[in-house]
């Protein structure tokens, strides 16, 4: 037995080693911002969130229940504390509110699309008139099934009416609707045809003219797929191509209405994926690589800040460093952090949806847990200079050391996240004095911290085989 056991102890520690190499490569793959993030818990028992800022910067979420408190929920910071409400459906197994996608119109009052229960199905909207909840049903009923999957959302910038792009799992089509004032005018974009299966994964975006852009995966042709409303017809064009590549694909479009799309990989050819149109071509890239046949790069949420560089939140469920994380691009190359990796109940960060505010900082909303489900929102911790968690005097000596510097929102020294350490820095951590940093607070270690943690383990159990 004594030397099986050494053929076992001798087999884990290859093992080990293959993970501490795989882990520090990994690591250093992607150099890792350095900002602390601050995280709340708003809500239990929750999946599809869905974020938008008000005019005054403050979030809203929309979100599925989930068994612990089942419907269509809403959640509203006002300041000081989360205020939390049922919007439709909430009985024992209810399955209103998945697929959920939230907007604010001009007053930031709420609008919301989503999708029914089985015993109500179809495609929903909710309207907050105020007071109380307007809820109609868009597209299905009783009699024809579950249309309204892969909900997106948007309202014209002129009017406020709402738009809907939406996968229609009865007919297999991706499907846009558009109120006009008296009735919902709704089309077949793609698909719909026997043996059809597109738009899932369906992400919306109204350019400068209030004309729909719309992102999908088709599942038939293995492809990530773009739509545009061209006045007359749908423009379609393939974006990429690859054994199921091009799900969870989230759309924005910059200043000139050129669009950008970040997207999953497939098993084959994993990660993160952005794509963006010069004008001409397509052109795509790897954002985070994760493992073969692993999940970094699902559940994206794309924006664009002021100047039009792309921000994207993410689910990495890859063994190695899993949870939800946060890539920024700095003109040159990808910036990418672990914003929370708590596995406790199953992992987090899914169903992530990303807003930046009027200072381009990022808010993200996203569940976390399979055993105790809770909705979470995330959001750059200021006044931390030297990110450690806590405002304090130290904070005061990280401007000053790093004072001068420039680069990616939350390098040291950075305490107000705007990528410049100046005066302005030692006001934010002035105006923050004394808090401290929420749930996950801590910074992720540096890869070589973390390979020296993994090493440090790997002689401990050397030493234990060797006796």
């Amino acid at each position: 037995m004594k030397d099986f056991d050494k053929i076992a102890c001798n087999r884990t520690f290859v093992i080990l080693l293959l993970v501490i190499w795989a882990t520090i490569a990994g690591l250093s793959v992607s150099p890792a911002l350095s900002g602390t993030w601050d995280i709340q818990t708003v809500d239990t028992g929750n999946q599809y969130a869905s974020l938008a800022l008000d005019s005054s910067d403050k979030p809203h979420i929309s979100y599925y229940g989930g068994m612990i408190n089942p419907g269509l929920r809403y959640a509203a910071w006002n300041g000081s504390t989360w205020n939390t409400e049922t919007v439709a459906g909430g009985g024992l197994g209810d399955m209103t509110g998945q697929y959920t996608s939230l907007a604010l119109d001009s007053s930031s009052k709420p609008r919301i699309s989503y999708l029914g229960d089985i015993m109500n199905p179809g495609l929903k909207y909710a309207a907050w008139n105020g007071s109380t909840w307007d809820i109609e049903t868009v597209d299905g009923g009783i009699t024809s099934g579950p249309e309204g999957q892969n909900t997106s959302l948007a309202l014209d910038s002129s009017s406020g009416k709402p738009r809907i792009s939406y996968h229609d799992s009865m007919n297999m089509a991706l499907k846009y609707a558009a109120w006009n004032g008296s009735i919902w005018v709704i089309e077949t974009v793609d698909g719909g045809m026997p043996g059809d299966m597109t738009g899932q994964y369906a992400s919306l975006a109204l350019d400068s003219s209030g004309r729909p852009r719309i992102s999908y995966h088709d599942s038939v042709n293995m492809a990530l797929k773009y739509a545009a409303w061209n006045g007359s017809i749908w423009v379609i064009e393939t974006v990429d191509t690859g054994m199921m590549l091009g799900q969870y694909t989230s759309l924005a479009l910059d200043s000139s209405d050129k669009p950008r799309i970040s997207y999953y990989g497939d098993m084959t050819t994993p990660g993160l994926k952005y794509a963006a149109w010069n004008g001409s071509t397509w052109n795509t890239e790897t954002v985070d690589g994760g493992m073969l046949g692993g999940s970094a790069g699902q559940y994206t949420s794309l924006a664009l800040d002021s100047s039009g560089k792309a921000r994207i939140s993410y689910y990495d469920g890859d063994l190695i460093n899993p949870g939800l994380k946060f890539a920024a691009w700095n003109g040159f190359t990808w910036d990418i952090e672990t914003v929370d990796s708590e596995m406790m109940g199953g992992p987090g960060g899914q169903f992530t949806s990303l807003a930046l505010d009027s200072s381009d900082k990022p808010h993200i909303s996203y569940p976390v847990g399979f055993m105790n489900p809770r909705l979470r929102y995330a959001s750059p911790f200021l006044g931390d200079a030297n990110n450690d968690g806590v405002v304090s005097a130290d904070d005061y000596g990280s401007v000053q050391l790093n004072f001068g510097d420039t680069g990616v929102p939350g390098i040291l020294g950075d305490a107000n996240y705007d990528g410049v350490v100046s005066a302005d820095d030692y006001g934010s951590v002035q105006l923050n004095f004394g808090d401290t940093a929420g749930l996950g607070s801590v910074p992720v270690p540096e890869p070589a911290s973390a390979g020296l943690l993994l090493l440090g383990f790997s002689g401990l159990l050397w030493r234990r085989m060797k006796r």
